[in-house]
């Protein structure tokens, strides 16, 4: 499901206007309606960070990995599609509880910044 049907029937559902899920999100009204169309105000496709997406999970009052399990995500690698151990690294990430996931992200810092490992 994309993002903007699962937001559009959760306010449905919950019977909350875009400034009712703004109070409870953090995020303004105006970007709320840009998700649930799918468009912002000159047609392009929002951009949806990740930290858009905890604000998104924190509204619905849900984990941000169970928000992104239940949506189609389109993760963007930069310029080019994400390879197989990218897509890996990814599912794994998404499995692990918010301790797991700091000290994963901690470990992968430690690798970037000894510089052994950089391309």
């Amino acid at each position: 499901m994309e993002l903007s049907t699962y937001l559009t029937k959760y306010l449905v559902e919950n019977n909350l206007s875009y400034r009712d899920f703004a109070k409870a999100s953090g995020i303004s009204h105006a970007y709320i309606s840009y998700i649930c169309n799918d468009k912002t105000s000159r047609g392009s496709k929002p951009a949806i960070t990740m930290a858009k997406m905890k604000q998104i999970a924190q509204g619905m009052g849900i984990d941000v990995n169970k928000l992104l399990n239940d949506i189609d995500i389109d993760v963007s690698w930069g310029s080019h599609a994400a390879t197989d151990d990218e897509e890996e690294l990814l599912a794994f990430f998404r499995s692990l509880n918010p301790d797991g996931q700091k000290a994963a992200l901690s470990m992968l810092q430690g690798l970037a910044s000894n510089g052994a490992y950089s391309k």
